[in-house]
């Protein structure tokens, strides 16, 4: 029984891993294409109304 509860714990800590996992490759995903969406948005701006790239 207690062979059963650990691996029945080492299931559940594997899945959570599984999970933040996914969770990051769908947050890089999101924020390439929310920079792919603003690069297209300011390319077409002359060039003294873009944006400063000055992010801290």
């Amino acid at each position: 029984m207690e062979l059963l509860s650990l691996a029945l714990i080492a299931l559940v800590v594997l899945a959570g891993i599984s999970v933040i996992a996914t969770l990051r490759r769908i947050a890089a995903a999101t924020e390439r294409s929310a920079d792919a969406l603003e690069a297209m948005a300011t390319a077409n701006l002359p060039r003294e109304v873009q944006p400063a790239n000055d992010t801290v």
